[in-house]
């Protein structure tokens, strides 16, 4: 996936603040733009309650796109539609150290290319976006990752891993351009 790209812009946006959601069960930290383009798929406010934060140490997280899955994983598993003009499917994995402990999964998704694109080349020091990232993009669905993906992640690796002070690569421009 091509990360200065409209769609790696979204799926960037909604992976990162997903992440960040789940290391502190804080809705605040949710870009502007993030629950327009969730479309009120999961309850950010009673699933990320901010008086249960857990303290998370800092460090680098690793994210990797894989092959999608044939079937979206959940309580009902669904054939995964193709990817289309209109329809998008991101499937990632996470690591805090790929080397030593290799990948999980961590979200798959399909989401709606409909009105107006995120903006493409997005990067900068900062470590999550300031502004709407998500443009008139909206999420379609969420699948759970299955043992598949799992396999999947095995395979995921990273051509260098950073020191824990490093910058955000490729980052999130610090305000609007």
């Amino acid at each position: 996936m091509d990360l200065n790209s409209p769609d790696g812009t979204f799926v960037r946006g909604i992976v990162e603040t997903n992440f960040l959601l789940m290391a502190t069960h804080d809705h605040d930290v949710v870009p502007p733009g993030y629950l327009e383009a969730t479309n009120d798929k999961r309850p950010i406010r009673e699933l990320y309650d901010n008086d249960k934060k857990p303290g998370i140490p800092p460090g680098t997280i690793y994210f990797a796109v894989i092959r999608f899955p044939p079937i979206l994983g959940g309580p009902t598993p669904t054939p995964a539609p193709p990817e289309t003009s209109e329809i998008g499917r991101a499937a990632v994995c996470y690591s805090v150290d790929p080397v030593r402990f290799g990948f999980e999964p961590h979200l798959n998704f399909t989401y709606k290319r409909v009105g107006k694109a995120p903006p493409s080349d997005q990067s900068g020091p900062g470590n999550q976006p300031t502004v709407n990232v998500f443009g008139d993009w909206e999420l379609a669905a969420y699948g759970i990752p299955n043992k598949d993906d799992r396999a999947a992640c095995a395979k995921a690796s990273v051509s260098e891993v950073k020191p824990l002070d490093s910058k955000p690569s490729p980052g999130w421009p610090l305000q609007a351009d």
